[in-house]
C-alpha cells in the first residue's frame, strides 16, 4: 500500500513539474487553447491573389498614377477618379497619404469651429489603452501601426499578422490583447476574403465580400452592386502613399480581370 501511495505521489509530482515547465516556457497555452476552440479561423492568413487572363479586347486606361484595363466601351470621368461601363463594371480610385490624413485629422480635432466628434486615438474603439497595445506589438515583434507607414495599419495586422502559435509565449495582458485581436479576425474572415498581390513596384491587399454573408444583410443589394471587391495598393517607393480602389458592378467575371491588370503608371 505504501509503495502504491509513494508511486502515485511521484506520478502526481512529475505531472505537476511537467505542467509547471510547460507554463513557464509556454505561458500563453490557455489562450492558445481558447482561440483554437473559439476562433476557428485564427490560422487563416491572406493567400496569394491568383491572377486571371485579361481579354485582349479590353481597353487600357491611365489615371491617378495607375494603369489598368477595362471592357471595351468603358468611360473615364472628368476627374479620372472613376471608370465605368454602365452597370456592368465600375472602378473608383482614391489616392491617399497616411501622414497627410493624420495631420488633417489632428487639425480638425483641434479646430473649435468644426463641430465634429473626431478622435485622434486610434485605439478608442478597442478594449485597452495605447501603452498596452504598444507593449503587445513589442512582445509580438511586430511593427506598431504608425501614420509614417501605411502598410502598418491595424486592419492588415489583424487580417494577416498572426496565427494561434504566436500567443504561446505571451504573458499577462498581452494574452488578452491577442484574444481581442483573434475575435476581431474571426469577424473579419466571416465578412470578407483577403488576398495578397505583388506587382511590379507595388504590394496590395485584395478583399472580396462574401456573398453568402452580404445576401442576408439589410443592405445586401447595395453591397452587391457597389462594394464587392476592393484593392488597397502600396507603392514600393513610398511608405505613406497608397491607393484604395473599389471594383463593383453586375459582372462578377470582370472584377478579377480588372484587378489582374493593375499596374503603376509612374
Amino acid at each position: 500500500m505504501k509503495k502504491s501511495i509513494i508511486a502515485g505521489g511521484i506520478s502526481v509530482g512529475l505531472l505537476l513539474v511537467a505542467a509547471l515547465i510547460i507554463f513557464v516556457f509556454f505561458p500563453g497555452l490557455l489562450t492558445y487553447i481558447d482561440v483554437k476552440v473559439n476562433d476557428p479561423h485564427i490560422n487563416d492568413v491572406a493567400e496569394e491573389f491568383q491572377k486571371v487572363e485579361v481579354p485582349e479586347n479590353f481597353t487600357s486606361f491611365s489615371t491617378k498614377g495607375l494603369r489598368f484595363r477595362m471592357p471595351e466601351g468603358a468611360v473615364k470621368n472628368r476627374s479620372g477618379s472613376s471608370i465605368r461601363k454602365g452597370e456592368e463594371i465600375s472602378v473608383l480610385i482614391m489616392e491617399n497619404d497616411s501622414y497627410k490624413n493624420f495631420v488633417q485629422q489632428q487639425e480638425m480635432a483641434a479646430n473649435p469651429d468644426i463641430d465634429l466628434d473626431i478622435s485622434t486615438d486610434p485605439w478608442e474603439s478597442f478594449l485597452y489603452d495605447e501603452e498596452t497595445y504598444r507593449h503587445f506589438y513589442k512582445s509580438m515583434k511586430a511593427q506598431y501601426p504608425t501614420e509614417y507607414d501605411a502598410r502598418s495599419d491595424i486592419l492588415w495586422f489583424i487580417k494577416d499578422g498572426f496565427i494561434a502559435k504566436d500567443c504561446l509565449k505571451l504573458r499577462g495582458i498581452d494574452r488578452k490583447v491577442f484574444k481581442e485581436f483573434a475575435d476581431i479576425k474571426e469577424e473579419s474572415v466571416a465578412y470578407e476574403d483577403a488576398y495578397k498581390l505583388k506587382g511590379k513596384g507595388f504590394f496590395a491587399y485584395v478583399c472580396k465580400i462574401k456573398k453568402e454573408l452580404s445576401a442576408d444583410s439589410a443592405n445586401a443589394k447595395e453591397i452587391n452592386e457597389h462594394f464587392q471587391w476592393s484593392c488597397t495598393l502600396f507603392p514600393d517607393n513610398s511608405t505613406t502613399d497608397y491607393y484604395f480602389i473599389m471594383i463593383s458592378g453586375e459582372n462578377d467575371n470582370i472584377k478579377p480581370q480588372v484587378i489582374s491588370s493593375i499596374e503603376l503608371d509612374k
